[in-house]
C-alpha cells in the first residue's frame, strides 16, 4: 500500500474495485492508530481517508 508501484496508497493489483474500496472503508471504520501493511512502512489511517476519493476515478482493465 505504500511501495512502488502504488500511488496514494493505491496498489496496482486489485481484482474488483468495489471490494478494494470496501476493504479501505472497513480499515477506516476500525479506527486504527497505525496501519501495518504486509509490504512497506506503517502509516496513519488518515492517509486512507485522504485518498479514498481517488478510488472513484480508477479504471480497472481486465486481464487477458
Amino acid at each position: 500500500m505504500n511501495v512502488f508501484p502504488s500511488i496514494h496508497r493505491i496498489g496496482i493489483w486489485a481484482g474488483r474495485l468495489e471490494d478494494y474500496r470496501k476493504s479501505w472503508q472497513v480499515i477506516i471504520n476500525h479506527n486504527p492508530a497505525i496501519i501495518y501493511p504486509s509490504h512497506g512502512k506503517a502509516f496513519m489511517k488518515e492517509d486512507l481517508e485522504k485518498n479514498i476519493h481517488r478510488l472513484e476515478k480508477l479504471k480497472l482493465y481486465p486481464l487477458k
